[in-house]
C-alpha cells in the first residue's frame, strides 16, 4: 500500500473536512502572506484559469477590520486596542503586540499601515481562523464598538456580488478601455433607469461618460457598490440585472457561471477550484506534490492540515 502523501489528489478534492480546512486557510489574502494564488502557481496553474479562480478570492476580514477602523478611527491607540482584545481573552495576541509597540502608538500607524513587519498578518491568520469560545475578529469588532451591520460585511464569504466580480473581470480581460459611456448605453438598453440614474449622480460633469469606466467606478468603491446593490438583486417581471449586462459584452457563458452567486451553501473557493481543476486536467498530481508546493510557499499552516489528514 503507497504512503498517503503519494496518493492522487482526487482523494482530496474528495475528502470535504481536508479541502474545507485547506481551502479557509489559503482563501485568504493577506500583505504579506502567500497565498491560494502563489499556490496555484507553484502548481503551474494556466493563467486563464487562475483568473477564474480568482473572481471570488477574499480578503482577510480582520484585515478588513483594520483598513475600517483606520478610516472611521484613526487615532485608536495601542492600549484600546490591547484593552479590547485582553476584554475578549485573546491574551495571546495582547501579549504580542505590547511586546511590540508602546501604549501610546496609533493602530493605524504602526500596525495597518505598516510594511516593516507581519504583525498585522499574524493578527489576522489568528482571528481570522478562530472559532468558538475562542474571540475572534468578529468579538473584536464588537468590542471596538464597530455597528454589527458594517462587520458583518467583512466577512470570509459572506458578501457575494456578482456585479462587482463581472466590472472587474471586464476591466481585467478587455482588449480596450470600456468608457463609461458604454455602461450607460447598456444600462439604457436594459430599460434600467434606476442604474442610470445613480450613474448620473456619481459623475459631475457631461463630458465624463468619455472617461474610462475603471477610473469612475471603481473595484472597491462606495459608486460601484451603489450600482452592484440595484444590479446583483434578483428582480420578477422581466427586469434585467447583471447577467443581461454580462451578455451585452458576450462575456463567456462558462465565465458567467462562475460568477454565479452560490446556491445551496456552495461556496466559491479559490483553492478549492484550483484543487478541483487538478483534479481534472492533471490527475496523476499527488498530495506530496501539493505538499511540496505549500513547503515552497512557506504554508506550514496549511501543509500542517494536509498532513493531519494524509499522513
Amino acid at each position: 500500500m503507497p504512503p498517503k502523501m503519494s496518493i492522487l489528489i482526487k482523494c482530496l478534492n474528495d475528502n470535504h473536512s481536508a479541502l474545507e480546512k485547506l481551502s479557509k486557510c489559503l482563501d485568504r489574502e493577506f500583505p504579506h502572506i502567500k497565498c491560494w494564488l502563489h499556490f496555484a502557481e507553484q502548481m503551474k496553474i494556466e493563467k486563464d484559469v487562475i483568473c477564474q479562480c480568482r473572481l471570488y478570492s477574499e480578503y482577510s476580514p480582520t484585515v478588513k477590520l483594520f483598513e475600517f477602523l483606520k478610516a472611521t478611527r484613526p487615532e485608536l491607540s495601542v492600549k484600546e486596542l490591547t484593552s479590547a482584545l485582553e476584554e475578549m481573552k485573546r491574551i495571546d495576541i495582547q501579549l504580542m503586540v505590547f511586546q511590540t509597540y508602546k501604549s501610546e502608538d496609533k493602530v493605524s500607524r504602526v500596525i495597518t499601515d505598516s510594511c516593516s513587519d507581519h504583525v498585522m498578518d499574524d493578527i489576522a491568520q489568528e482571528l481570522d481562523s478562530a472559532s468558538k469560545p475562542l474571540g475572534n475578529w468578529e468579538k473584536l469588532a464588537q468590542n471596538l464598538g464597530v455597528p454589527r451591520d458594517i462587520y458583518q460585511r467583512f466577512a470570509m464569504y459572506s458578501d457575494y456580488n456578482p456585479t462587482v466580480a463581472l466590472v472587474r473581470y471586464l476591466y481585467t480581460t478587455s482588449k480596450k478601455p470600456i468608457l463609461l459611456k458604454d455602461f450607460m448605453d447598456c444600462f439604457h438598453k436594459m430599460g434600467r433607469e434606476d442604474v442610470l440614474k445613480k450613474v448620473k449622480q456619481i459623475i459631475k460633469k457631461e463630458d465624463m461618460k468619455d472617461l474610462n469606466a475603471s477610473e469612475v467606478l471603481k473595484v472597491g468603491s462606495d459608486d460601484l457598490q451603489a450600482i452592484a446593490v440595484l444590479l446583483n438583486e434578483d428582480i420578477q417581471g422581466g427586469v434585467q440585472g447583471w447577467r443581461q449586462l454580462g451578455n451585452y459584452f458576450n462575456v463567456d457563458s462558462s465565465i458567467m457561471d462562475v460568477l454565479e452567486p452560490p446556491k445551496d451553501k456552495e461556496v466559491h473557493s479559490p483553492t478549492a477550484k484550483v484543487i478541483s481543476w487538478l483534479t481534472a486536467a492533471r490527475p496523476s498530481t499527488t498530495i506530496d506534490d501539493v505538499a511540496k508546493a505549500l513547503e515552497k510557499i512557506k504554508r506550514y499552516d496549511a501543509l500542517k492540515i494536509l498532513r493531519s489528514h494524509f499522513n
